[in-house]
C-alpha cells in the first residue's frame, strides 16, 4: 500500500500498489510512488503486511528499506 501525505503526514491519497502470496510480493518502484508524484504529495508511506503474523522485518524488508530509503 502506498499513502500519500502532506508536510503534516495526514493523508491525501492511498492505494493498494500490488498483492502478493503468502511468502512474497514484487512491487515495482514506479508504483509505489507514481500517485504521489501524480498529485504533488510531499511524502509517501510505504505499508506492507507479513500474512505469517510475524512482524520481525524479513531479510528481505531490510534490502527493501536499504533501497528505497531516501
Amino acid at each position: 500500500m502506498s499513502i500519500s501525505v502532506d508536510v503534516k503526514l495526514k493523508i491525501i491519497n492511498f492505494g493498494v500498489v500490488a498483492i502478493g502470496s503468502v511468502n512474497s510480493v514484487t512491487a515495482n518502484p514506479k508504483d509505489l510512488f507514481r500517485s504521489a508524484v501524480a498529485i504533488g504529495a510531499p511524502g509517501v508511506i510505504i505499508v506492507h503486511n507479513h500474512p505469517s503474523g510475524d512482524p520481525t522485518p524479513s531479510n528481505a524488508d531490510h534490502r527493501f528499506h536499504q533501497r528505497r530509503h531516501v
